[in-house]
């Protein structure tokens, strides 16, 4: 093959690996080069968590499945201890794809190159699918779990999107053998990470199974439906499959803790707020407000984080000084200034998708055709109302 060809053919592919990696590593400059770390109060509370299933392990060589640490002790697959065998084929790819949990830079790769294949698998062009992709990881959001240390959020959200792939190569270009492969093997990585991630995407999944079934049963292809089906279900079964132990374990314990329902700390007279599992107040703390929803096209709708650090310069530090503030502690005062004013309890900051991409999202209702961008909208929709749960 001549070198041309080969440009032609591979050049967009080179040309959005170097850019997702530059990208990578500017962004996380400090921690590349500078060996900085990011103080993130969850990471750093997950290994004050199993310190003492660290030391037990490496004093002994031995995994614990038990806690004295937590609570008044628990099992300690719940915060990672203990050793699952039944993945070790995909050890190598999961420790790869998984690497973002110890090195910023690493995320944004993995969040570039998995919406970089859900674009080309939807047939985008490979330069629009390297600015999608590039749009799609720099939402505020995917920025905000890394500070707080979500690092299974971060994994999911971006390797359950390649299954989402899948379904589409599978049901839409009938690639039956690529779609399954990915399905079953990001499913399988990215579901025991984050399952609750996984829930979301897997049900914006149940959308476009429906999208899929009007144009089946309006051409009478029902025999490609029913496969397409099968091969999709099986795939993405057998990659649940593999971490099931870890599903039925966390299951069993669940079913005596508050989230299952199970607790002796309940408040009799509060009938309205219980439920089956975590109280009404307890499960829709962290919910959005309604208003919130504009921070998705307006950035700082809701004033960003919690705790902002403002310099002197700050119009917040001249009005504190201007009122006889001293400027000591003008200055302490701004170094952590409350800027949120939303209904959550706290937050790292809102979550901003941006204005161009909300009005590429509405474009794109209008001048694409087809049953998808109906069940996309409806998941956007769904997505929202179910973020704004009132508490």
């Amino acid at each position: 093959m001549k070198k041309d060809s080969i440009l032609k053919r591979y050049g967009a592919y080179i040309a959005a690996a170097i850019i997702f990696i530059v990208l990578a590593v500017v962004y996380a400059w400090p921690e590349v080069i500078e060996g900085k770390v990011i103080n993130a109060g969850d990471g750093f509370t997950a290994q004050c968590a199993v310190q003492e299933l660290s030391r037990y392990n490496q004093e002994t060589g031995d995994h614990s499945w038990w806690t004295g640490s937590m609570f008044c002790g628990m099992p300690s697959y719940q915060i990672g201890g203990g050793e699952y065998t039944s993945s070790r084929l995909l050890a190598p790819l999961d420790a790869i794809l998984h690497r973002g949990h110890a090195h910023t830079a690493w995320v944004f790769l993995i969040y570039f190159f998995c919406f970089f294949i859900l674009l080309r698998s939807f047939e985008v062009d490979p330069w629009t699918s390297i600015a999608g992709a590039i749009g799609t990881a720099l939402s505020s959001y995917f920025i905000i779990v890394i500070a707080a240390g979500h690092n299974g959020k971060t994994s999911t959200i971006a390797l359950i999107s390649v299954v989402f792939a899948a379904f589409y190569l599978i049901f839409h270009l009938k690639k039956y053998g690529i779609g399954a492969i990915m399905a079953m093997i990001f499913t399988a990585i990215g579901h025991a990470t984050h399952p609750q991630m996984a829930y979301y995407i897997f049900m914006m999944t149940g959308l476009c199974w429906f999208a899929e079934l009007v144009p089946h049963i309006r051409e009478k292809r029902y025999k490609d439906f029913i496969v397409a089906t099968l091969i999709f279900g099986a795939s993405v079964g057998i990659g649940i499959g593999t971490n099931m132990a870890g599903v039925f374990a966390n299951a069993e314990y669940t079913s005596e803790t508050m989230r299952g329902g199970h607790s002796d700390l309940v408040k009799e007279s509060d009938s309205v707020n219980k439920t089956s599992g975590l109280d009404l107040d307890y499960a829709t703390q962290w919910s959005y407000g309604k208003a919130e929803t504009f921070s998705l096209l307006i950035p700082g709708f809701m004033g960003g984080a919690s705790t902002v650090e403002l310099g002197p310069q700050s119009h917040m530090y001249k009005a504190l000084v201007s009122h006889d503030v001293r400027p000591t502690e003008a200055r302490n005062f701004c170094r952590h200034a409350p800027m949120y004013w939303g209904e959550q309890p706290f937050t790292a900051g809102n979550v901003y998708v941006g204005a161009i991409i909300c009005f590429l999202f509405i474009l794109g209702l209008l001048v694409v055709r087809g049953p998808y961008k109906w069940a996309l909208l409806v998941a956007t929709l769904f997505s929202i109302f179910l973020s704004a749960v009132p508490p």
